[in-house]
């Protein structure tokens, strides 16, 4: 059969017959075998390319020609080293078989199933180390890496420290563990400064890159390429992933998205991670301040109820050092020339220290003296910065080096110095602002209470003498109390007695009050009994109007009766409504000139009167009183007049008379209950009425005011809120 028509086709194609032997060999294959047709033909595959016996594509071949089917299949070629995809074809004679190289395929599809495992390792990933791991793991791994690291900046942002390393010795790992990020002989701080990925693509390139590392470590470790890509995180570099090859790389358009894409997930994860870690530590934290905030507060309760110095440094030797993890502590206060510290207590010193130390002189160089002269805080974290310091204290340590870290605090009140404490710990110490704020505020505690325990022992000494003036006062107080008291009771018997004669007197004009009406009304009604038939129309309706004016009359003195008995027990109820001030003055003109013939009640109105909110029954009794009271102390007068003015905001109740007046010196009393002014004594009246009207007053939040004079009449005006 003549296939030289598959000479120029895109697979790789061959013939076979049925010992083996190639009959037919296309350009593509001679390409990929590297060997000539004329080199093949002739000769058993399995002769030219022994390394295929027992593979895949040998079982697939010998399937083939014993089922007689056509077999599709893809296998790692032992002979190209190399994925391709084949389809045997068995015929008559023989076999011919198609391939062709699918290795991008393959490595496209790896790549995509590493990356899916990277995330979602990445995705559970709790700690720094698990995420560096997953990455020099799986990516070193799946790509034919042979070393990696993760390596991040440092909190400062100057150095660069790995993280996580595979396959490198440890002394090779203590050497590159930590580099400046300005170093120029590493690849790591090359992409920290430019944030470009660096990849090295033979031995000849690494040692032209970076020399010095090249010669370092290449011999150790063998390298031949690297990869050296930036962490970013929302634009800034966090860090590089580094991976180590120990063969030349390409580093091909796929290879250079795929490990940036998992450098993408990787800096996410350590961001993630670090979110995580640090609002642990943030919990962590906060629960060790809030665990030491309540001892701090239970300190704090024993100093305030300390009595002693004593009780005070007990308190803080016992409770208030341990709870900052103190080695050794001491208290010292001012002593009375203030030229020094004299020390009241320390906390796990040894004897011949505390002896040595009992008092320091103010200008003595140690912490606590420091602390008192400067009134700062004095802070060192290491034995180095002791030293620097204080050399001459720190020698005599030096060979122990017990302190490694101390804190002093001066004590004040108020600005004022009383003392100092010294606090010292047995290992370096990193202070944080909190550490500081919480020395600060037990040093405060116990600066107020060594304060208040001063001030009592003061106080103390005086408190005999301060309790015999007091007793001293108290008796004098108390025979100035009895003679006040005497004078209260005798004045509370004079009002007593003023009192009943009041009420006497009110029992008895109210008595006269009610005859008169009610001997009007029984008269009209005998007279309507005896003589109802001979009487015309208008003398009966004119009997019964007088009935009903003077019915009114009492129902209207009953309420102010009331309404002041009710106001001085519970008060009166107001029980707002809208109401036509207008139409309720003009009904109450009408009943009032019934009842009082002798006077002319002159009414006028200005403004819109009909929506005031206010209490109908009330204000009818308030206008009522006032327009008796100017009709019954205006004996000689024809007129009264009652005035109503409206505006938006305000509405005004006026009623004048020109009666008798009242004199100026009864006044203050006006509005008092039961009192009557002197020139009205007699004439009939309560005396209750314009106490009541001024409660009415009160209750709408108006004001009353009062214009007057012996004899030149009476204007009473009420000023009112309109709604």
């Amino acid at each position: 059969m003549d296939y030289t028509f598959l000479d120029d086709a895109p697979d790789a194609f061959y013939v076979l017959d049925r010992q083996w032997r190639f009959v037919y060999i296309n350009r593509r294959a001679e390409q990929l075998w590297g060997r000539t047709r004329d080199d093949l033909i002739g000769k058993v595959v399995w002769n030219v390319f022994p390394q295929a016996v027992g593979s895949q594509a040998y079982e697939e071949h010998q399937r083939a020609v014993r089922d007689g089917h056509p077999i599709t299949f893809e296998t790692l070629s032992p002979v190209l080293n190399r994925w391709i995809q084949c389809t045997i074809s068995p015929y008559q004679t023989g076999l011919a078989v198609y391939f062709h190289d699918i290795t991008a395929q393959k490595e496209a599809e790896h790549r995509s199933q590493l990356l899916q495992d990277i995330i979602e390792a990445l995705s559970t990933a709790l700690t720094l180390e698990t995420v560096a791991r997953v990455i020099v793991g799986k990516v070193r791994e799946g790509l034919g890496g042979h070393t990696g690291s993760v390596n991040l900046l440092t909190d400062d942002g100057q150095s660069v420290r790995i993280l996580r390393t595979a396959d490198v010795a440890e002394e090779v790992f203590q050497q590159l563990k930590l580099a400046p990020v300005d170093d120029a002989s590493r690849p790591d701080t090359d992409v920290l400064r430019t944030g470009q990925a660096v990849w090295i693509h033979n031995r000849d390139e690494y040692y032209a890159r970076y020399p010095r590392l090249a010669r370092a470590l290449q011999a150790k470790t063998g390298t031949e390429a690297l990869a050296v890509l930036p962490l970013l995180v929302s634009g800034h570099i966090i860090g590089v992933i580094f991976i180590g090859f120990p063969t030349p790389q390409s580093f091909g358009e796929e290879v250079q998205a795929f490990l940036t894409t998992v450098a993408h997930y990787c800096a996410q994860a350590v961001e993630r991670v670090r979110l995580l870690e640090s609002e642990q530590r943030a919990r962590e934290q906060a629960e060790r301040q809030s665990e030491r905030l309540k001892r701090l507060h239970d300190v704090a309760a024993a100093i305030s109820h300390a009595l002693t110095f004593n009780d005070i440094v007990r308190v803080v030797v016992d409770e208030g050092f341990a709870l900052l993890g103190a080695f050794r502590g001491a208290v010292g206060i001012l002593s009375e020339d203030g030229a020094g510290l004299k020390v009241i207590g320390t906390y796990r010193l040894p004897s011949d220290i505390s002896q040595q130390f009992a008092y320091l002189p103010l200008d003595a160089a140690t912490p606590m003296t420091a602390a008192a002269r400067t009134r700062q805080m004095v802070v060192f974290q290491s034995f180095e910065e002791y030293q620097q310091m204080f050399p001459e204290l720190a020698a005599q340590i030096a060979a122990t080096r017990e302190v490694q870290s101390a804190i002093a605090l001066p004590l004040l009140v108020q600005d004022r110095l009383i003392g100092s404490i010294g606090i010292s710990f047995a290992q370096p110490q990193v202070f944080t602002q909190g550490d500081i704020e919480f020395s600060q505020i037990l040093a405060q505690h116990i600066a107020e209470g060594l304060e208040r325990v001063r001030l009592y022992e003061l106080e103390a000494e005086a408190r005999v003498a301060r309790e015999l003036a007091a007793t001293n006062a108290r008796l004098e107080a108390e025979i100035a109390a009895r003679k006040l008291l005497e004078a209260d009771l005798r004045a509370n018997l004079e009002r007593e007695k003023e009192l009943n004669e009041l009420k006497s007197r009110f029992i008895s004009v109210v008595s006269h009050e009610f005859r008169t009406p009610m001997a009007v009304i029984l008269s009209s009604s005998d007279l309507l009994r005896r003589y109802y038939d001979r009487m015309s129309d208008d003398q009966r309706a004119e009997h019964w109007e007088r009935i009903k004016a003077h019915v009114n009359h009492l129902t209207r003195l009953l309420e102010t009766v009331l309404g002041v008995g009710r106001t001085q027990v519970v008060g009166l109820e107001y029980h707002a409504a809208v109401v036509d001030l207008e139409a309720l003055c003009r009904e109450l003109v009408i009943e009032m000139q019934f009842i009082a013939q002798t006077h002319e009640i002159v009414f006028t109105s200005e403004g819109q009167c009909g929506q005031v909110v206010a209490d109908r029954q009330l204000i009818g009794l308030m206008i009522s009183n006032l327009l008796s009271n100017a009709m019954k102390y205006s004996p000689g007068a024809e007129q009264v007049h009652l005035r109503l003015t409206c505006a938006s905001q305000e509405v005004v109740i006026q009623v004048q008379d020109a009666g008798i007046g009242i004199p100026e010196a009864d006044l203050p009393y006006l509005f008092r209950p039961y009192f009557r002014a002197a020139n009205a004594r007699e004439i009939s009246g309560t005396g209750i009425g314009l106490t009541l009207v001024r409660e009415i007053v009160e209750l709408h939040r108006g004001t009353i005011t009062v214009e007057t004079g012996a004899g030149t009449g009476t204007t009473v005006t009420v000023q009112l809120p309109a709604g």
